[in-house]
């Protein structure tokens, strides 16, 4: 059973294996055998790290996971680091030789990313009429560049991308939709989500500019990993509130777009939906009940015929018949969607018909 599951997991069987490799070599490094014959061990145990790893990772995870070849690279860097910390630090000749492809292989992965970065702006430029919101844009657009990507690590990347962007770029971006005629509803008003993540991040940043003075007496390194480590969540906090902006809640033709700022998100058909109406303590308290507002309670409630499958942050997924929403026209978006239902239903019984 133990050997299926190594065999099922290339990437924690390479894992096994280069530790099972590296400890190997770090006792080698430590015998009688070595310091009598350094010139030759040393060359052969800087083969086994520099150049057996990269290849184990290449047999075991790039090819059987279909990655790009480009991830070796980081792994072949990885390799020369360790490889100079096994290695006495007189035996580092063919060290040294190794690491002169170093700089040859980071200007050959800059090279790839910026080429592969060119068809991603392409795809992008492509999708975006056919897509309503950034994200799900890039997203499609790093999976159509790169097509070995694993899905969570695309949707990984398109969160970051996102959140960062939104963040950073939100302040001075103004609101456009396209003029298609959908009716479109904000949500990032309500619940004075604005005024908290403001004294939230009044607080955040008092506290980390006090962190940092104290700390920095003590170890500046570290008083500087907190404080960018606090920015970057602020940039986060910024980019959902941002996002919820820029992504409102889309009567579409066919569907109705939910989103909550980058949080949780789902394209449900009309026809897929029971009703849509204001959220009672009964809808709350259903098993399944996802609360998507923005902030606080939903105001609403969208109950599904059968569970759909909401996307949330970092890959995360929920599987949902009743999804909790607030908007800041109730009345309007009440008025939108029951129209929308009624067309559907109308549609449903003609083809029924038929």
């Amino acid at each position: 059973m133990r050997t299926k599951s190594l065999i099922g997991n290339p990437l924690l069987l390479f894992a096994l294996l280069a530790a099972a490799l590296l400890a190997a070599e770090a006792w080698i490094t430590g015998t009688a055998d070595f310091a009598a014959h350094p010139e030759v061990l040393s060359l052969a145990v800087t083969a086994d790290i520099v150049v057996a790893i990269p290849l184990l990772y290449y047999l075991l995870v790039v090819r059987r996971k279909r990655l790009p070849v480009i991830t070796v690279a980081p792994v072949f860097v990885l390799s020369l680091i360790v490889a100079g910390k096994i290695l006495p630090a007189a035996q580092h000749t063919y060290l040294d030789y190794a690491e002169l492809v170093a700089p040859l292989v980071e200007l050959s992965v800059l090279v790839v990313i910026a080429l592969k970065l060119r068809t991603v702006a392409g795809h992008y430029r492509r999708l975006r009429p056919s897509h309503a919101y950034f994200p799900e844009t890039l997203e499609a657009s790093l999976r159509a560049a790169v097509p070995t990507f694993p899905p969570l690590v695309a949707s990984l990347l398109t969160t970051e991308v996102s959140l960062i962007s939104f963040g950073v770029t939100g302040w001075v971006r103004r609101t456009r939709h396209a003029d298609d005629g959908r009716p479109r509803f904000s949500y990032h008003r309500q619940g004075g989500y604005a005024f908290v993540l403001g004294f939230l991040a009044f607080l955040v940043l008092l506290e980390t500019g006090v962190a940092h003075l104290l700390l920095a007496r003590w170890n500046t390194t570290v008083a500087w990993i907190l404080t960018i480590a606090s920015i970057y969540t602020l940039i986060w906090f910024f980019g959902d509130f941002h996002a919820s902006r820029f992504q409102p809640m889309v009567a579409g033709d066919d569907r109705l777009h939910v989103r909550s700022g980058m949080r949780w998100r789902a394209d449900i058909p009309w026809q897929q939906i029971e009703v849509v109406r204001r959220a009672t303590s009964a809808d709350r308290k259903q098993p399944d009940f996802l609360n998507a507002a923005i902030m606080g309670e939903a105001r609403l409630v969208i109950v599904l015929r059968e569970p759909a499958t909401v996307h949330g942050l970092l890959g995360r997924t929920k599987e949902t018949a009743h999804i909790g929403v607030s908007v800041d026209d109730e009345a309007a978006f009440l008025a939108a969607v029951n129209g929308k239902l009624a067309a559907a239903d109308c549609l449903t019984g003609l083809s029924a018909l038929q």
